[in-house]
């Protein structure tokens, strides 16, 4: 092996944050190549192009030196029945599942005609781990989009415990380093909450993106081509779902590290999210409740059911463990632009705000330090005059199912929730092309989300909800949202 493919793997290894020196690396290429089967159901096969288009590691070196591709329709040179021989494997084996699976027999493959469902339960059932390659075989992908005419299912509704890569097609970094760590180490990366490889989609996309600043500012791209487009202004009134997507590739980029899709011009599509063909409205508009494709599921279940007893209570100003007070807010009553105009960023997004809306912010805005206040101050920057529960009435009225949230901060016991600098999320949103119906929709979201992450963090096991603002649906639909499972 030359000096630079070992480089390659060291560097790849590295992404995983895995250290490994030159001798460990030999051992494991003197050890025992690891067996892959690579299936294909409903798919474009743009998850195996880019697979074949790895730079670190090349292909060769990958099925010469680490794995021992046993089975990959688009790439093996056996077909027929010779082919399917192949799959007769009594060795362990890594399988790859590309493609949406039919419950139905919209799909059948090979020489024997066997349905999507046949083939993986019976390979699955012999595999040593699954993984699911791009978000048509993690999340169904197209296919399942609504109406869903060929009944079409993603891995995770058959094998609870696959290992999902999605993405439309997800980078040949993420799809290579998370082969080759199974090859070294004989079991898959570390895992975020739902089953995604942790090096790859545990971090906030948007978090990393090289137009973040613009977005901070209130610069926005109009139209694709303009002005600002060209000067590196931010995507997301055109329809960039950054914010919303969990994914490395601002970092790893596509081609070799050539570029991504927002540095080439375009917007982030969330395709590494569950159901984004439905749930994240139109491609190119800003997650306005207009531009809803689905209508989002609601869940008015009576919040009484998380009644157990009176010890822990939840009211308009916080959280209450045996009558003290261990959650509370805290934010500044000043007014909000004198909050926005303390650094260069924020006082640029005043005066964007300032002029795409010809709404002051330079009045007192007292505010009290409750939830409800919360959503005050945001219809004040929104120059909305409307009492609370017309606030609540139109955040109802939101249909995509993905909020536009405030980054809220939570200090350890007892809980501080910082408030204060989540303000300018309502300036920007606005200026990036949210309706008020969005923006409104995302508070009451992020008050839900809120509460509950504070109850996980005292570690209560039953909670009582008190007070007028715990009646309406909004609330009661998006705390049973946050709070599944407690």
């Amino acid at each position: 092996m030359n000096a630079n493919v070992l480089a390659q793997i060291q560097s790849t290894l590295k992404t995983l944050g895995v250290k490994a020196d030159e001798n460990e690396i030999y051992a494991k290429i003197n050890a025992k190549k690891l067996k892959l089967i690579w299936l294909h159901f409903s798919e474009c096969t743009g998850c195996s192009e880019s697979f074949i288009r790895s730079e670190n590691i090349g292909l060769d070196d990958l099925i010469f030196d680490f794995i021992d591709l046993v089975y990959h329709e688009t790439y093996m040179a056996a077909s027929g029945f010779l082919a399917e021989d192949l799959l007769n494997i009594n060795e362990p084996f890594l399988l790859v599942v590309e493609g949406a699976i039919s419950e139905a027999s919209y799909y059948t493959g090979g020489a024997p005609a066997h349905s999507a469902m046949h083939k993986l339960k019976e390979l699955a059932s012999r595999a040593s781990c699954v993984y699911a390659i791009g978000s048509c075989s993690s999340y169904g992908g197209i296919q399942a989009a609504k109406p869903n005419p060929t009944n079409s299912i993603s891995i995770e509704d058959i094998l609870k415990d696959a290992v999902l890569i999605p993405g439309c097609p997800p980078s040949e970094s993420n799809i290579i380093a998370s082969i080759l760590h199974y090859a070294f180490f004989n079991k898959a990366p570390l895992l975020d909450e739902n089953n995604r490889p942790a090096f790859a989609y545990s971090k906030c996309l948007h978090d990393m993106c090289e137009r973040k600043i613009a977005f901070e500012s209130g610069d926005f791209v109009e139209t694709f081509g303009d002005e600002a487009a060209k000067n590196g202004a931010c995507l997301f009134k055109v329809g960039c779902k950054g914010p919303y997507t969990f994914n490395n590739c601002p970092k790893t980029k596509f081609n070799a590290k050539t570029s991504w899709p927002v540095q080439a011009g375009h917007g982030c599509i969330a395709c590494s999210e569950r159901d984004f063909w439905d749930g994240y409205g139109i491609y190119e508009q800003a997650l306005a409740s207009s531009y809803a494709q689905t209508k989002r599921a609601r869940n008015y279940e009576s919040l009484e059911r998380f009644n157990k007893s009176d010890e822990v209570i939840v009211k308009d100003d916080g959280i209450y463990v045996n009558n003290e007070l261990l959650a509370y807010l805290e934010y500044e009553s000043q007014n909000h632009a004198e909050l926005l105009n303390k650094n260069k960023l924020g006082a640029k997004l005043l005066n964007n705000y300032k002029d795409k809306f010809n709404l002051s912010l330079e009045a007192e805005s007292k505010t009290d330090n409750t939830f409800s206040g919360i959503l005050k101050a945001c219809s004040n920057i929104l120059g909305l005059d409307l009492s609370l529960n017309e606030l609540l009435d139109m955040a109802n009225k939101y249909e995509i199912g993905i909020a536009s949230g405030l980054d809220f901060k939570l200090a350890k016991k007892p809980i501080l929730i910082d408030v204060t600098k989540s303000f300018r999320l309502v300036l920007i949103y606005r200026l990036g092309g949210l309706d008020e119906i969005a923006i409104l929709f995302g508070v009451v979201d992020s008050i839900a989300s809120m509460i509950a992450k504070s109850l996980k963090m005292l570690e209560c096991k039953s909670v009582k909800f008190e007070g007028d603002l715990f009646k309406h649906e909004i609330l009661i639909d998006r705390l049973n949202y946050h709070l599944k499972g407690f």
